[in-house]
């Protein structure tokens, strides 16, 4: 009986351990399964929520809205996982703009507050953090941080343990039922799947390796672009731009290709696309199965009301801008107007030199960056580098640019008027002549001709302010300026060249004269930089000087950079000579500042045109030094000789006053 009952028990050991094994294995692998699924649907849950709170909040960051910040981070408060949500600045001033959170202290993630270039995942403890970055004009004003609890996962997956353990116990039977019952989740999931992808205001596509589209798509893919279909998706997707269609083809099929880094070749995908009227955003995202590319998500926004909104608010930035400077130069306003409005025209004219217009898109772009007309410089400076490329230009651009400065132009018209009628004379320079004429004379007479020439302050003021604004974009500590005009007095129209092309000269001693303040700093300097506009009288003429403290000019790269022109590179004239030549530049890069090598081209040929010289004083490591000359003669010999019908009926009927008659 015994041995009956030892063989019985071995049998049905024998029977029920396999049987066990097998559900405890089953039932391992689900446990497992879900537990990543539920991990997987966290990230994605919080990497979906620091995209909405890009796209919420980041307006707000790029236009320093704190408050505006702070209420757009309530957004995902409501979700049951919410932990926090946070957002931080980005560059010199780095700060905490926002934080959302009720039963999180701030304290505990600090650590994992940093500034992210892409969007990454941390994990604080029980909380998931999701990092993203907020690009505004393609630079980086910020980032966003969303925290999740993790707990309610964590709970889940013990609850599903539980169940396991159930399962093993009661067989294979109770573990058909289990596997039922989550294929019937799966199925619910597809099923909710479909309709976020029927209400998502997104057109998402999955993209083969041959470039075409998956069948599968969201409905806004197949209202703005019709259902997948077998051709490539570059042609579907751009309609009947072919130049549109080239540019995503050749950029698919170089992801494809691989020849340089995925993430390079992503960054390098065409994100803009303008079709039937409206302005769309687009994202790729490579799929990849053991590091190998299988296909790509492709996603694409409807971004007409931001674009729109952008556009208003740059015009209404550039038209404060204006504003501000017509209120304290309104010659200086005007002029630009006027000298840059010539230039524009100047652009299409058939039988311009090429340097003349290469010049003449660079004056335009730097002009109006100093004069914060955004809109302008960036369609400028796209033009400079088509012209980089060839001597030719591309007349849609010329023609986008004429139609943005016109529209420009015909916004701030009423601001400054024509100016020219009017003098600016100060109270102290009335009153001393007023003094003169009472002792009479010729004197008086040369003083009242000085006082219709323009005032050199005006001019080195209005480029102080401007240095403050070029500083903040540039990431740099905003510079001491020191403007010494020693009462100098010009003629305005004959150096309005001189002085719009001026500008170059600021622009380059920020940019690449000024170093960073780490470097200025290791090199026992300050942090801002320290520049002196200067002018004052010499015997015979008029002295106008730049001089900063700067990294002063690199003469070796400098030969380097002639020897590879063409250019004589012997003797320091030789670089002095070389330094002025177009094309010719020691900047590391190019940027919208400065670096193609025309600006001091440019400016020295303006000082020529007003028959005056420039000299250059420069030692590496303690800064740069230009020097102007113009002689007095040559301002005296195209001045209009004063008549006593041409004075003005005041000032004639003082002359026999002043002459003692």
């Amino acid at each position: 009986m015994s041995r009956a009952k030892n063989l019985r028990l071995r049998l049905t050991a024998g029977a029920l351990l396999p049987l066990i094994a097998a559900v405890a294995a089953q039932a391992t692998y689900t446990l497992v399964s879900q537990r990543d699924a539920m991990d997987k649907g966290l990230e994605n849950k919080a990497r979906a929520l620091a995209g909405l709170m890009v796209n919420v909040a980041g307006p707000n960051i790029a236009f320093d809205d704190d408050k505006a910040v702070g209420d757009g981070l309530g957004y995902v408060a409501n979700d049951p996982d919410f932990g926090f949500a946070a957002a931080i600045s980005t560059g010199y001033n780095s700060r905490l703009i926002a934080f959302r959170g009720e039963h999180v202290d701030r304290r505990d993630v600090a650590a994992a507050m940093t500034e992210a270039k892409t969007p990454v995942l941390r994990r604080q403890g029980s909380l998931l953090i999701a990092a993203q970055p907020v690009v505004s004009d393609g630079t980086q004003v910020g980032t966003v941080f969303v925290g999740l609890h993790s707990e309610a996962v964590q709970s889940e997956v013990t609850h599903m343990a539980e169940w396991a353990a159930g399962i093993s116990i009661v067989g294979i039977a109770i573990a058909v039922v289990v596997v039922l019952v989550l294929a019937g989740k799966i199925a619910r999931r597809n099923t909710q799947m479909r309709v976020v992808l029927d209400n998502v205001e997104e057109a998402l596509a999955t993209v083969h390796l041959d470039g075409t589209l998956d069948a599968e798509c969201s409905e806004a893919f197949a209202r703005w672009f019709g259902a997948p279909g077998t051709g490539h998706f570059a042609a579907q997707v751009a309609g009947a731009d072919a130049r549109m269609t080239a540019m995503l083809r050749l950029a698919w099929d170089e992801i494809v290709e691989g020849a340089m880094p995925l993430e390079l070749l992503v960054d390098q995908f065409p994100s803009q696309l303008d079709r039937d009227g409206k302005h769309f955003r687009i994202d790729i995202k490579p799929l990849l199965e053991r590091e190998t590319l299988v296909g790509a998500l492709l996603r694409i926004r409807d971004v007409t009301a931001e674009v729109e909104t952008q556009r208003v608010l740059t015009a209404q930035r550039e038209y404060v801008a204006v504003f501000e400077r017509a209120i304290g130069d309104p010659h200086g306003v005007r002029e630009f107007i006027e000298d840059t409005g010539k230039l524009v025209d100047q652009l299409p004219e058939p039988g311009v030199d090429p340097v003349d217009r290469k010049r003449a898109a660079h004056t335009i772009k730097g002009n109006a960056a100093l004069y914060g007309v955004s809109s302008v410089a960036e369609i400028a400076h796209r033009l400079e580098d088509t012209m980089a490329e060839s001597n030719d230009f591309d007349p849609a651009m010329v023609s986008e640019l004429a139609h943005t400065w016109s529209s420009f132009a015909s916004r701030v018209e009423h601001l400054i008027g024509d100016n020219r009628r009017h003098v600016d004379i100060p109270r102290a320079e009335l009153e001393a002549l007023a003094d003169l004429a009472e002792r009479a004379g010729v004197a008086a007479a040369e003083r009242l001709r000085a006082l219709l020439l323009e005032p050199v302050a005006i001019r080195l003021d209005g480029f102080r302010r401007q240095m403050t604004r070029i500083a903040e974009r540039l990431g740099k500590p905003a510079p001491e300026v020191v403007v010494d005009d020693e009462g100098v007095r010009l003629p305005a129209e004959q150096l309005r060249p001189f002085w719009s092309s001026f500008s170059h000269l600021v622009r380059n001693a920020l940019d690449h004269g000024i170093e960073a303040p780490a470097d200025r700093k290791a090199a026992g300097k300050s942090e801002a930089g320290h520049i002196v506009l200067r002018a004052r009288n010499v015997p015979g003429g008029i002295v106008i000087e730049v001089i900063d403290d700067g990294r002063g000019i690199d003469w070796d790269r400098l030969r380097d950079k002639a020897r590879g022109a063409g250019l004589p590179a012997e003797t320091r004239a030789d670089l002095v000579e070389a330094l002025f030549a177009d094309g010719v530049s020691t900047a590391a890069a190019v940027s919208q500042t400065s670096g193609r090598g025309v600006g001091l081209s440019a400016v020295r040929a303006a000082a020529a045109e007003a028959r005056g010289t420039v000299e250059v004083d420069s030692e590496p490591g303690h800064g740069t030094r230009f020097t102007f000359t113009f002689s007095v003669s040559a301002f005296a010999s195209r001045r209009r000789p004063a008549t006593r019908r041409s004075l003005p009926p005041v000032v004639s009927a003082m002359l026999p006053v002043i002459k003692g008659d």
